[in-house]
């Protein structure tokens, strides 16, 4: 019983030291991390859809690009 107990209050309190510093960064919704890009052979369609403002034309323009 007091070594269940033990692991128990263990488990419990040392969940934050065990976890990536990352975790406790507060979410933002509309703002992606710098970290995280896209594979290197997704560089090109990223780029195309990030010039086009509009998401029906850069969708349009995406579409384009891989039929040819």
């Amino acid at each position: 019983m007091i070594t269940t107990l033990n692991n128990y209050c263990l488990l419990y309190n040392s969940r934050y030291e065990l976890s990536h510093p990352d975790n406790s960064i507060p979410v933002n919704r509309f703002v992606t991390p710098l970290h995280i890009v896209p594979e290197w052979y997704f560089l090109a369609y990223y780029a195309v859809l990030k010039v086009i403002p509009s998401k029906t034309g850069g969708l349009l323009v995406f579409m384009l690009s891989t039929c040819q």
